[in-house]
């Protein structure tokens, strides 16, 4: 039986876990002098063999844990597990291995694999369950992703804040700040939906949620960018999505939703917004605006006119 174990898997909650419970009950068992826990980047070959060669102090069993793949070739793997004592495991947390390189096929032969695979759909509506009606955790996942982590994460501060009564959508709407993939997304459908009011007041409810406004500022950067090259084509007479898409280099869901706004653009209102966007973005970084992260206030307000003009 190999005593080299890896692994591997997106599913970054129940590695994790998988990971802890492996070192728990290993310390309780065999003593944590018995432990050793490494970052596999930093980790120099020569200490490596070492760590695997040594033996048990007064215990059946020694555990050596690298935090993600460490810098070596396929010999040298060849070499540290010709090194390993016979009491000794090695467990290796690489959640994305390149399968490309020769050192990661070699491994992955003589190891013992266990992937840690993303739960989706309804295996993680049922995952939720415990915890969180059908409802609330359909919520939850349409804001935040389906990353097991940052749903955990979030759950144990809904039922914290919650108490002895059940989570609510309420709860997750006043509580949970969306993802920044799914805000930038949201955002978007607003202003190629030309909805100002409700693009203006989305800004303001993720910004009293938590959000950073210069990260907001830079996700407005990117659409106007988007916006801007769907907005040219359109103007010269292309109003195909999959035909802008193409040459654009976006998807054609993307450019279908801002066809409608772009249809409202000239070449010199086009013009004067990327002229006004590209001469706040300059004053904010060389102190024509005043925005810190202290007194984020006139960003703000930057913000709110900069996404009202484009609508």
């Amino acid at each position: 039986m190999s005593q080299i174990y890896l692994f591997i898997g997106e599913n970054r909650y129940e590695l994790g876990k998988e990971r802890s419970r492996w070192i728990q009950e290993f310390t309780e068992k065999h003593g944590p002098e018995n432990l050793l826990v490494v970052e596999g980047k930093d980790a120099q070959f020569s200490l490596l063999i070492n760590e695997v060669s040594t033996a048990p102090f007064i215990a059946e069993k020694r555990l050596v844990v690298i935090d993600g793949l460490p810098k070596i070739d396929k010999d040298q793997l060849k070499a540290l597990a010709s090194s390993i004592h016979p009491q000794t495991l090695l467990l290796i947390i690489e959640p994305s291995p390149d399968k490309r390189l020769s050192v990661t096929k070699e491994l992955m032969a003589i190891a013992t694999v266990k992937t840690f695979t993303p739960l989706r759909g309804s295996a993680l509506i049922a995952w939720l369950a415990p915890s969180l009606g059908q409802r609330e955790a359909t919520k939850l996942i349409a804001m935040v992703g389906e990353d097991q982590l940052l749903l955990a994460n979030e759950v144990q501060k809904l039922t914290t804040y919650a108490g002895d009564r059940p989570v609510t959508c309420e709860d997750i709407e006043n509580l949970v700040m969306l993802s920044t993939e799914k805000a930038v997304w949201q955002l978007m459908d607003l202003l190629g939906a030309k909805k100002r009011e409700e693009a203006l007041q989305f800004t303001e409810t993720i910004l009293k949620r938590g959000e950073n406004p210069h990260g907001l500022w830079s996700m407005f950067l990117w659409m106007v960018a988007q916006f801007s090259q769907v907005a040219a084509q359109v103007i010269e007479g292309n109003t195909n999505p999959q035909s802008i898409a193409k040459a654009c280099g976006m998807h054609p869901n993307t450019a279908r939703n801002l066809i409608s706004l772009a249809q409202s653009y000239d070449h010199k209102r086009l013009l004067h917004l990327i002229t006004l966007v590209i001469d706040s973005d300059i004053k904010l970084k060389t102190g024509g605006f005043k925005a810190t992260d202290q007194s984020p206030e006139e960003l703000n307000a930057i913000l709110d006119t900069r996404i009202a003009a484009v609508i």
